[in-house]
């Protein structure tokens, strides 16, 4: 387990993810063995900001070959600690190591903003410590991340209905939409928060984007840990706020 998993106050939720993880880790490099590099915690699980019943455990592997992790069923785990879905996402160690290294070769899965979250928002579990790896804040907040804001926006309004996030039929997804969008907003400042400050920070870092109280209304609807249904008054609310959302986070960042 990462080493600063030993100085925290546990709370509910930690004791809750910290039990989960002391199952899933040996569980998960049981399973890719030596192709795993660094096994890492990211979003609301690795800071600790989840919500029971709202938020999903996100794993990320760095493997040597990201086409031979396999697919791992945790069903029972996610069960027994009530946390889903359990998502183990692998990414090619070589695409990191281009990436730190400031080239061309890097996929845009791993991009800087990634490198800006793993020194300040993700935890490693198992293997290969990273951030003595990774170059100064300082040194990341200059190379182009408005750039990879506008891809994250394009990824996000794909026209391909697999990935539209407006097209897909899920009020989870749409809120959580929201909040990562806001969230890597503050990256590429090299800022990381808890979820319940994006919004007041956001209007402190970017004063002219009109965003703040939609993430702030998103943050509500997370924070109860009920997910609407996708035709009731809160999911058709959970839509209007995406759409809304979008269309200031375009206006500020290609006009």
């Amino acid at each position: 387990m990462g080493k600063n998993n030993q100085k925290i106050n546990k709370s509910p939720i930690q004791k809750t993810i910290l039990a989960l993880e002391s199952e899933l880790v040996p569980l998960v490099q049981k399973r890719l063995g030596k192709n795993a590099v660094t096994l890492l915690a990211t979003g609301g699980c690795a800071t600790f900001d989840a919500v029971l019943g709202w938020s999903d455990y996100d794993l990320i592997v760095l493997a040597q070959d990201k086409e031979k992790v396999p697919k791992i069923d945790f069903r029972a785990l996610e069960k027994k600690y009530g946390i889903k879905p359990i998502q183990l996402a692998a990414k090619p160690w070589d695409s990191f190591c281009n990436r730190v290294a400031g080239n061309r070769k890097a996929d845009r899965f791993v991009d800087t903003s990634w490198l800006i979250a793993m020194r300040t928002c993700t935890r490693v579990l198992a293997g290969k410590e990273l951030v003595a790896l990774i170059p100064p804040l300082k040194t990341l907040l200059k190379r182009d991340l408005e750039c990879e804001l506008r891809c994250d926006y394009l990824h996000e309004t794909n026209s391909d209905p697999e990935w539209n996030i407006v097209l897909a039929k899920n009020p989870k997804r749409w809120i959580n939409c929201i909040i990562s969008l806001s969230h890597h907003f503050l990256l590429a400042k090299g800022i990381a928060v808890r979820k319940a400050d994006i919004p007041k920070t956001l209007k402190r870092t970017y004063p002219n984007f009109k965003g703040a109280p939609l993430v702030a209304e998103a943050i509500k609807i997370r924070a109860t840990g009920k997910i609407p249904a996708i035709n009731s008054p809160e999911g058709r609310r959970a839509k209007k706020l995406l759409v809304d959302f979008l269309r200031v986070y375009r206006e500020y960042l290609f006009n």
